[in-house]
C-alpha cells in the first residue's frame, strides 16, 4: 500500500479589496465629497447659533434687550397704577363711609393751639458756666387739650426787648415737616416736640431775658398756630 502523498505548502493569494461595481465608482466618490461639503456648510451655521457676531445677531440681541426693558417699564407702570387705585379707593371709602351714631365732625381731633412744656428753658450744653442753647418742648394740642402729632412748617424767633427800642431779633430757626417729625419725643418728660435753638456766640453780656416765639402752619388745615414765652438766660 502506497503512503499518501503530501502536497507541498503554498501561500494562499491575498483577498482583493472590494470594488464598486462598474458604473458606481464615480457615484461612491461623489457621495463622499458631497457629505464633506455638507459638513463644511453646517459648521458656520453652528458657530453662528452658538455665539455669532454678525449684524443680524447683534440686531436680534438689541431687540431682545429692548423687549426686556419694555416689559420692566410696563411692570413699573402697573405697580404705580395699582398704588394709585388703592389711594383712590381709600379716599372714596373715607368720604362715603356711613356716619357713626353720636359722632359729629366737631369730635374729630385737630390741632387748635401751641404751648411750651414745663421743662422749656435755656441750658448750658458746653458746660462753660453760661447758657448757650434754648431747649423748647413744644406741645401741639387738640380741642380736648390732648397732644396731637401734626405735619407742618415751623418758624422760631428769639427776640430781645428793650424799653423804648425796636425788638432785636437775636436768632431764628425754621423746620420743614420732615425735620419737625424728627424732633418728636415721648418719655418720662411727656410727649412733645423737642427743638434746640443755639444762641449767638457773640450774645451781649447784658442780655438776661429773651422772648421766644414759635409759629406752626398745619399742613392739614393750613391754620397757623403760635405761642410765645419770656425765658431767662444765665450769663
Amino acid at each position: 500500500m502506497k503512503p499518501p502523498m503530501i502536497k507541498p505548502w503554498t501561500m494562499a493569494p491575498a483577498p482583493r479589496p472590494p470594488r464598486c461595481r462598474p458604473g458606481l465608482g464615480s457615484l461612491c466618490r461623489g457621495a463622499g465629497v458631497t457629505a464633506g461639503l455638507v459638513l463644511l456648510a453646517l459648521i458656520p451655521a453652528c458657530i453662528t447659533r452658538i455665539g455669532g457676531d454678525t449684524p443680524l445677531d447683534r440686531t436680534a440681541d438689541e431687540l431682545r434687550q429692548e423687549n426686556l426693558n419694555l416689559h420692566r417699564e410696563v411692570d413699573k407702570l402697573n405697580q404705580r397704577l395699582e398704588a394709585r387705585i388703592q389711594q383712590l379707593q381709600t379716599m372714596e371709602q373715607a368720604t362715603t363711609r356711613p356716619a357713626v351714631p353720636g359722632v359729629s365732625p366737631a369730635d374729630f381731633p385737630r390741632a387748635v393751639s401751641l404751648a411750651f412744656g414745663r421743662y422749656t428753658g435755656a441750658i448750658d450744653t458746653h458746660h462753660r458756666g453760661r447758657d448757650d442753647t434754648l431747649r423748647l418742648y413744644v406741645l401741639v394740642l387738640d380741642q380736648f387739650g390732648h397732644f396731637i402729632p401734626v405735619a407742618g412748617d415751623v418758624a422760631i424767633q428769639v427776640v430781645y426787648l428793650q424799653p423804648g427800642k425796636a425788638p432785636q431779633v437775636l436768632c431764628q430757626k425754621n423746620l420743614t415737616p420732615a425735620q419737625l417729625n424728627a424732633t418728636y419725643r415721648s418719655g418720662f418728660t411727656g410727649t412733645h416736640y423737642t427743638i434746640d435753638v443755639p444762641l449767638p456766640a457773640d450774645l451781649a453780656p447784658q442780655i438776661h431775658h429773651v422772648v421766644v416765639k414759635v409759629a406752626l402752619t398745619d399742613a392739614a388745615t393750613r391754620a397757623t398756630l403760635t405761642c410765645e414765652q419770656s425765658m431767662a438766660i444765665q450769663r
